[in-house]
C-alpha cells in the first residue's frame, strides 16, 4: 500500500510539473507599413531595391531595439514576417509611391533582371531613446554594370514619436515613418541619375 501510494504521488507531482512546462505563451506580432506620398513624375529606367544589411541582433525576430550600448529584446512581441523582407518590401513600395507609382523590384536578381539602378541600404543601429527613433544607414545606388553612381556616407535619420504608446509601437511606427524619409531622399537622387519624366 505505501508503495503504491508513494508512486501514486510521484505521479502527481510529475504531471504537475509537465503542465507547467506546457503553459500557454501568447505572442502579439507586428508588421511595417509604407507611408511615403505619391509624386507625380517617374523616372526612364527600372529601380530596385538590393537586400538590405542589418545588424545580427536585429534579425532575432523578437521586436528589438538599441539604447546605445544595451540590446532591449521584447520576447513576447515578435514581428509578423522576417524583418529584413519587411524592411525591403516596405522600402520598394515606398519608393514606387515616389516614382509616381512604378513597381520597383526587390533583390537578388538573376542573369539580365538587373534594374537599371539598384539601391543598396546598410542600417547599422535602430535605437529607440527618449521616445525617439533613430537609425543609422549608409546607402548608395549602383547602375547596372554595378558601379556606384552616388554614396551617402553613414547618417542619422530620426523621429519623435508618441510618448503615450508602448515601446514596442513607438518602435514599430517610427521604423516606419524613417523608411519613407529614407525612400524620399533616395528618390531625389535617383532622380538625379536618371534623367526625370512628366506622367
Amino acid at each position: 500500500m505505501k508503495t503504491l501510494l508513494f508512486r501514486s504521488v510521484v505521479t502527481t507531482a510529475l504531471l504537475g510539473i509537465l503542465a507547467g512546462c506546457v503553459s500557454t505563451q501568447t505572442f502579439d506580432y507586428y508588421r511595417l507599413q509604407a507611408h511615403a506620398p505619391v509624386k507625380s513624375h517617374k523616372v526612364d529606367g527600372a529601380v530596385g531595391v538590393a537586400p538590405v544589411t542589418l545588424p545580427g541582433w536585429f534579425e532575432s525576430g523578437a521586436v528589438s531595439w538599441s539604447d546605445g550600448y544595451r540590446v532591449n529584446r521584447s520576447e513576447n512581441n515578435r514581428w509578423g514576417a522576417e524583418i529584413k523582407k519587411q524592411i525591403e518590401h516596405v522600402l520598394s513600395v515606398n519608393l514606387g509611391r515616389q516614382l509616381a507609382g512604378e513597381p520597383v523590384s526587390v533583390g537578388p536578381w538573376l542573369g539580365g533582371s538587373r534594374p537599371d539602378l539598384a539601391v543598396h541600404v546598410q542600417i547599422e543601429d535602430v535605437s529607440l531613446v527618449d521616445n525617439t527613433v533613430e537609425m543609422n544607414i549608409t546607402w548608395s545606388i549602383l547602375n547596372k554594370a554595378r558601379e556606384t553612381v552616388y554614396r551617402k556616407g553613414e547618417s542619422v535619420v530620426a523621429v519623435k514619436t508618441d510618448a503615450g504608446s508602448s515601446k514596442e509601437e513607438q518602435l514599430v511606427k517610427g521604423l516606419s515613418s524613417l523608411l519613407a524619409t529614407l525612400a524620399e531622399q533616395v528618390a531625389h537622387n535617383l532622380r538625379s541619375s536618371l534623367k526625370p519624366t512628366s506622367v
